[in-house]
């Protein structure tokens, strides 16, 4: 489990003290929700997540399922979706890729 923190993170969820709870523990460590492990050299891995369904509304998006769906476009090299807070629909899906630097095999329609 990946636990962050810093003069940076967040302070809470708006309104939302059980969230907060759930996701910032008292001592200030930020769950990220995530899976990693550190490296020899002090990198950080992301390896996956602890839960892979992102609540939004009444209904939950399965982010490796966005992911494999985007990794079908050829110019794309790499794809992450991550969930990111929202007061009224509990979150937001953010779709984060890297295109591929060959021209060759760009498709400007699709991206």
């Amino acid at each position: 489990m990946i636990l962050c923190r810093s003069r940076y993170t967040f302070q809470g969820n708006y309104r939302r003290e059980d969230l907060t709870e759930k996701d910032l523990p008292r001592d200030g460590w930020y769950n990220t929700g995530d899976i990693g492990l550190i490296t020899s050299g002090d990198e950080l891995v992301l390896k996956g997540r602890i839960t892979d369904m992102i609540p939004r509304g009444i209904n939950s998006i399965i982010p490796s399922l966005l992911e494999d769906i985007t990794m079908e476009i050829p110019s794309v090299q790499r794809v992450s979706v991550i969930a990111v807070p929202e007061i009224i629909r509990r979150s937001l899906c953010l779709l984060h890729y890297i295109r591929q630097t060959d021209n060759s095999r760009r498709h400007p329609e699709i991206l």
